[in-house]
Parts: structure tokens; C-alpha cells; sequence
């Protein structure tokens, strides 16, 4: 996670520069970059959803004394569609 924490930090540096030197063109950039940022961390926490049933069934698993070498526990296939 360390892209989040960088494009935050520059991304209020623009900003804040923008508004100390009037530069609107810099300050529309910043919020052209703001809302890819958003698009790119909806779409990455959209598959992070899709696994957490799968997690869920793993944990499970273990939880119940799944022992690797009997091949008692599977997990269903994630459909990301």
C-alpha cells in the first residue's frame, strides 16, 4: 500500500501548491490524478471482496483440524465475473 500513501501525500502537495500560486491548470491535474486514484483503489477493493467468502471457507478449514496431506477441505473456484 505504499502507491496509496504516495499519491495522498503528493496529491495534497499539488493541491496545496495550486492554491498558494493560483495554478489551476496544476490544480485541475491534481484532481484528474484524485479521482484514476479512486477508480484504481474501487476496482482493487472490488476484487478483495470477491475473496473473502473464499478466505472464510479456508479458515474454516483449518479451524476444524484440516490436516494438508488427508485433502478433506476444498474451497470452491472464485468467479470473477
Amino acid at each position: 500500500m505504499l502507491i496509496k500513501g504516495w499519491s495522498i501525500t503528493v496529491g495534497m502537495g499539488l493541491i496545496g501548491y495550486a492554491f498558494t500560486y493560483k495554478k489551476r491548470a496544476i490544480l485541475l491535474l491534481s484532481m484528474v490524478a484524485a479521482f484514476c486514484f479512486i477508480l484504481v483503489d474501487a476496482k482493487f477493493k472490488e476484487y478483495q471482496v470477491v475473496y473473502y467468502k473464499r478466505m472464510e471457507t479456508i479458515e474454516n478449514c483449518f479451524k476444524s483440524g484440516f490436516k494438508p496431506e488427508k485433502k478433506i477441505c476444498f474451497t470452491p473456484a472464485i468467479d470473477l465475473s
